[in-house]
């Protein structure tokens, strides 16, 4: 099914928006649970992440990056 965004009227004008990232490694799961219907093979480490904002004339607005050892909980 192909869904299609027909409620125009109810957009609004927004003077920017906004695009992220979010970085992970993915580390190898010990002593997997194999009985279950999915299987944990890896588990993910957020570690670093970036956002944009853009302003809607396509201008760069503000740009933030950061990875550090611990970023996701230094923010």
């Amino acid at each position: 099914m192909l869904m299609k965004f027909k409620n125009y009227k109810a957009m609004k004008n927004v003077p920017f928006y906004f695009v992220k990232d979010l970085e992970a490694d993915s580390d190898p799961i010990e002593n997997s649970i194999i009985n279950e219907k999915t299987i944990k093979l890896r588990k993910q480490k957020p570690n670093s992440y970036s956002y944009t904002l853009i302003q809607t004339d396509g201008k760069l607005a503000k740009e933030i990056a950061r990875r550090t050892p611990n970023s996701i909980a230094e923010s």
